[in-house]
């Protein structure tokens, strides 16, 4: 089964092993990732603070229109205040919560508790070495 990951941007920032082996299964799988305009120009306003294996991996997924999805606009949602940080995080939200069954990823526990208690199961959330599990096995 073939699938869609919103990766949060405190993820790419603060990578760890289970991240770059997410990254590395998604491409290696033929899975997808998604974003929304919104969610680019978070990435790209922060681009230079990215681990560079995970940088080129997610660089050459959103090169590849069949791995990359894209959203010029997302629905708003119901519950947006009750996102910890409405600035940043809200943005991934909604791009998860558009793209139906994406899972969205995150070591984000104030934010994976919010959305799980508020998005009444329209969003899927996990924490990175759950979502490894999903995207298959790699060949490192």
């Amino acid at each position: 089964m073939k699938r869609t990951f919103v990766l949060d941007l405190n993820i790419l920032i603060n990578p760890s092993e289970n991240l770059f082996k997410l990254v590395e299964a998604i491409a290696t799988n033929c899975h997808k990732i998604a974003a929304s305009l919104d969610v680019l120009n978070l990435y790209l306003r922060r681009w230079g603070l990215f681990e560079r294996r995970v940088s080129r991996i997610v660089r050459d997924l959103m090169r590849d229109p069949e791995k990359f999805e894209f959203r010029q606009e997302v629905t708003p949602l119901g519950y947006e205040q009750l996102i910890p940080d409405p600035q940043d995080d809200v943005h991934f939200v909604r791009i998860s919560a558009d793209v139906k069954g994406s899972i969205l990823v995150t070591t984000d526990m104030p934010l994976i508790d919010a959305v799980k208690r508020e998005s009444q199961q329209s969003v899927v959330i996990m924490h990175p070495k759950d979502a490894i599990l999903l995207a298959g096995p790699t060949a490192s």
